[in-house]
């Protein structure tokens, strides 16, 4: 076995090992399916040459000119399904098999190989009449195959575009080589070039390797040992070398009689001292995907989870997450920016926690966290995939760009954007594997979870610190405004005492006049007895009005004088009506009063105090009734007595209800006006404060057009 013959042998082995390896990472995928399909074919080609050099049969030549159809067909059918189907067209599919099988049942007639010569130490195919046929397909397959590529590539976005990007090269380069050395060339008559074309394959299988560490290329995640490294700078330095040593050895040194040993001696030397030149760029290009110290992402799991129960506090939580992600990841800086949901420009509208690297909010354009919010997934940015992608986050790769990030990861939680985690490029210029990258989705997705609970514990945290401030600060200003209220109530209160009793001076004295007029001031005629009449009704009530304005300041100012003792409340109640009988007759009213038939028992009050509040009471409930009656009811109700006073009047809307036991609580409805009822509104808000004095309480119940029922209740004595 040659030199020539190990080179193909050893890209037999590479890409053997290159297609099983794909298949088994995912045996139900069709990409990876039809992959390791192509690159099987490829493997097989370069066997299947070393067989035929060793034999020089024709049925090597027609098992690798098969071989070679297969790789055409496997070409075509990674090209239909890459990156993103599911399954082959069918028709293209069945086609293109139909006819590389056509072909290869012509190889054993002749038709398209019909011998072998051997010429200046290597073998020469004799082409038959139909080897344009298998140029044709196989030309075919390779140039469908890159117009579908390339028509994908214009569609594509994002990570699948880069992953093609590479993958298109490495296949150009591979197939313009191996179809010039092996398919164009020969039907020249050039054949000494045909054990090169698997050789090719080595920038693909590069270029494959590349796309497969660097973008995760058919989700494969494949982490390089230096043992692979060194395996790989071997390859690079030997098979180039002594491809093209063998080539020079057989077209010019061989017939000038140079020695073999001489031109070994001379690769060996030459493969020594490019090996080293290989491992180093190898290890430039390629250390930073090398395996670095096994971590057991059950426990990155475990730890994370640990944080997101045992942390409520957003900067304790911020610290301990990056600060473990730092200890699995060793990214040079990372940062936390976490929405305040504050709207305002006053407002500080994100928390940043940034550790590794002094990183602003304000350095970040506010269309950024715009974009950001505009998604509807949470899931990671590649700041390189990113720039690839769809218009919106070309946008958003450009910023991270800028801002040096290799990664980023939108915080969604309950379908809400709350924030955007940020992690800069690794220590020693590792990459983010795929499995990394899938593991750090899984801790950010829980994180995002915990991060809003802590959000919304710092927001109410800040909120009842500011909260307890305004209180502070609100009770302050309250405390002022109510003493200073008190203090001009009070003064009020002394004005109206004062005002009351200057007025009920003059006021008796006017009344005692006018009865002095009416009995002894001789015989009247109609108008001046009408006159008279009127002088004494307006001088009744202005003495009532301050009556009761002197005991709402009484009241106010809490010296209401009680005489509680036990009392019979009959008596009472017949007083009162006596008194106001004579009105209600006038009104054509009936006033009666239920006693039952059982004697109520006595109660603890006030007898001028409770006179008082019947006499208000009555008043209103003749006053306001134009026809009917109006009845008193007085019953013991457990340890009460409770007074009933019903009529047949006007009633009183709900609206004007809650307005009937405060001051000056006169009714502004339809069925009651201030001109009709002449009173002072003070009359019902007596009668409260009275009876609430005596331990009692009072209510109304009323309908519009269905009179009223004020009733109050006093204990037993």
């Amino acid at each position: 076995m040659n030199l020539n013959q190990a080179a193909l042998l050893t890209v037999f082995l590479v890409n053997a090992l290159l297609a099983f390896f794909t298949y088994l990472k995912n045996r139900q995928s069709i990409i990876n399916k039809t992959f390791a399909f192509f690159t099987l074919g490829v493997a097989c080609w370069s066997a299947s040459l070393v067989f035929l050099q060793l034999t020089a049969s024709m049925l090597w030549s027609n098992i690798t000119f098969a071989f070679g159809l297969l790789m055409g067909l496997g070409f075509m059918l990674f090209a239909e399904v890459f990156p993103d189907r599911s399954r082959l067209p069918k028709k293209r599919s069945l086609l293109a098999a139909l006819a590389a099988a056509a072909i290869a049942a012509l190889l054993p007639f002749d038709l398209i190989v019909k011998g072998i010569r051997v010429h200046d130490g290597g073998l020469e195919p004799i082409l038959g009449t139909l080897y344009p046929l298998f140029m044709i397909y196989v030309l075919t397959t390779a140039g469908y195959s890159f117009a579908r590529l390339i028509w994908r590539y214009r569609k594509l976005e994002g990570l699948a575009r880069l992953q093609i990007r590479y993958l298109f090269w490495g296949l150009a380069l591979f197939t313009l080589g191996a179809l010039s050395s092996n398919v164009i060339l020969p039907s020249f008559g050039i054949y000494q070039l045909a054990f090169l074309g698997p050789t090719f394959s080595t920038i693909f299988i590069g270029a494959v390797l590349y796309s497969i560490v660097r973008h995760r290329l058919m989700d494969i995640n494949l982490v390089l040992g230096k043992g692979a490294l060194k395996i790989s700078a071997v390859v690079l330095s030997v098979v180039p070398i002594f491809s093209s040593g063998l080539f020079l050895y057989r077209k010019i040194l061989e017939p000038l009689g140079f020695p073999f040993y001489a031109i070994s001696l001379i690769g060996t030397v030459l493969v020594a001292l490019l090996y080293p030149k290989a491992q180093s760029i190898l290890e430039n290009r390629l250390g930073k995907y090398l395996a670095g110290e096994i971590f057991t992402f059950r426990e990155l799991l475990r730890e994370s989870q640990r944080i997101f129960v045992e942390e409520i506090k957003l900067e304790t939580l911020a610290r301990e997450l990056t600060d473990l992600l730092n200890r699995s990841f060793t990214p040079h800086w990372q940062a936390i920016l976490v929405s305040s949901g504050q709207k305002s420009a006053k407002e500080i509208p994100y928390r940043t926690y940034s550790f590794g690297k002094d990183l602003n909010h304000r350095k970040i354009p506010p269309r950024f966290f715009k974009q950001l919010e505009k998604l509807s997934e949470g899931e990671l940015f590649i700041t390189a995939e990113a720039l690839h992608g769809v218009k919106a986050n070309k946008k958003i790769g450009t910023i991270l760009e800028n801002l040096e990030a290799e990664v980023c990861a939108p915080l969604f939680s309950r379908g809400r954007f709350v924030g955007v985690f940020l992690l800069g490029p690794r220590k020693r210029d590792k990459v983010y594997s795929k499995e990394e990258l899938d593991i750090l989705q899984m801790v950010v997705n829980q994180a995002a979870i915990s991060i809003d609970n802590a959000r919304l514990y710092q927001e109410t945290q800040d909120f009842n610190i500011t909260l307890q401030e305004e209180i502070k600060k609100a009770t302050a200003d309250l405390k002022k405004a109510y003493d200073k209220l008190k203090s001009l109530d009070k003064m009020k209160d002394e004005f109206i005492s004062i005002t009351s009793h200057e007025l009920r001076t003059p006021m008796t004295a006017v009344q005692g006049y006018l009865w002095m007029l009416e009995k002894k001031g001789g015989k009247l005629n109609e108008k001046q007895k009408r006159y008279l009449d009127r002088a004494q009704r307006g001088s009744e009530r202005m003495i009532s009005l301050i009556n009761d304005m002197l005991d709402v300041s009484r009241i106010e100012q809490e010296r209401v004088e009680l005489n509680i003792k036990a009392i019979d409340p009959t008596p009472i109640i017949k007083e009162v009506i006596d008194e106001l009988q004579v009105k209600a007759k006038k009104k054509k009213l009936k006033l009666e009063f239920l006693s039952g038939d059982k004697p109520l028992p006595q109660i603890k009050a006030d007898a001028d105090k409770v006179r008082r509040v019947l006499r208000n009471l009555l008043d209103n409930a003749i006053k306001f009734t134009d026809r009917g009656s109006v009845t008193i009811e007085a019953y013991k109700k457990g340890r009460l007595v409770q007074v009933n006073v019903a009529d047949t009047g006007r009633g009183i809307s709900k609206t004007d209800i809650p307005r009937l036991f405060k001051k000056f609580g006169r009714l502004e409805s339809d069925f009651v006006t201030a001109a009709e009822a002449g009173g002072t509104g003070l009359g019902l808000y007596i009668s409260r404060a009275l009876v609430e004095r005596m331990r009692g309480k009072i209510s109304v119940q009323s309908e519009p057009n269905k009179g009223s029922t004020f009733s109050f209740t006093l204990p037993i004595s």
